[in-house]
């Protein structure tokens, strides 16, 4: 029979004899930890180093989820350089997927209001030149010197004809800030509906600047348009995804994403208002 105590004296002294030689390898920089990629790096004179990046083989983790929303905000952040005013090429582009996101999720009005005052505003750019139509205050001051308005009645803003680039600009910027307000609503508010998102973006925002029959016509197609609409349907099919296949991981991705919208919005519509206060113009 065998001595338990020597057995288990046995097994200490390999254990520590397998330590030992450990040791004596990793100090001579030979030893690479199993399941970990050790990368190599060229230095100036030739010779290579061993980093210490470790990078588990069996790693499984996935890229995170991107969305059709990431997309609208690097559209919209072009469209206002940190160094500079609003670039209208861009703006144009930004606003018309905007517009083809907001008509995917059912909100067809809009997305036709949106495009009318984009081709409001394309007709003039198209036939500007170069060097001018990317800049908006320039943009609007040709149509100005052009004589396309009437002159402003006492202290008021110059009258807007319509159509024309100028009541096209101030009608997206419009819009845009109802949507800029809806959505948010909708995010700091996970238990609301978009019926509620859209109602309290109209009348927060949107209503003082509509007449009253069309305050009676807009509440109307909210009733009949938005109300039925679902949460999940909504953002869904913001972030481009199947409502049947939207679950906690598309449904934190839409939100993230459409966040980072909302947030390159703020500094290009601060920029849009400031334009149209310098040219005397009607409040967005």
């Amino acid at each position: 029979m065998r001595n338990p105590w020597f057995f288990g004296r046995g097994r200490v002294l390999l254990l520590c004899s397998c330590v030992l030689a450990w040791c004596s390898v990793a100090s001579a920089g030979r030893f690479e930890p199993l399941g970990i990629l050790r990368v190599s790096q060229e230095l100036p004179h030739g010779s290579t180093e061993t980093s210490a990046l470790e990078i588990p083989e069996n790693d499984q983790r996935q890229p995170p989820l991107s969305t059709e929303l990431r997309d609208l905000a690097a559209g919209f952040r072009a469209a206002k350089p940190t160094d500079g005013g609003i670039h209208v090429g861009r703006l144009l582009e930004a606003c018309e997927k905007l517009a083809a996101a907001v008509g995917r999720i059912g909100f067809q009005t809009n997305a036709k209001d949106l495009r009318g005052n984009i081709g409001k505003i394309r007709t003039l750019y198209d036939r500007s030149p170069q060097a001018q139509r990317d800049s908006l205050p320039e943009l609007l001051l040709q149509e100005l010197a052009d004589g396309v308005h009437g002159p402003a009645s006492g202290r008021g803003p110059p009258s807007l004809k319509d159509p024309s680039a100028a009541v096209g600009v101030l009608w997206l910027g419009r819009a845009i800030r109802f949507q800029h307000e809806m959505f948010g609503y909708l995010l700091d508010h996970p238990e609301k509906e978009p019926y509620d998102a859209a109602t309290s973006a109209y009348e927060g925002y949107l209503q003082q600047h509509h007449s009253w029959a069309l305050r009676k016509a807009y509440r109307l197609g909210l009733a009949l348009v938005v109300k039925p609409m679902k949460r999940t349907s909504v953002l869904s099919g913001l972030g481009g995804f199947p409502e049947e296949s939207f679950g906690p991981s598309e449904a934190k991705a839409t939100s993230r994403d459409l966040r980072e919208m909302l947030g390159t919005l703020e500094p290009l519509m601060s920029e849009w208002e400031g334009v149209f206060a310098d040219l005397g113009f009607e409040r967005i």
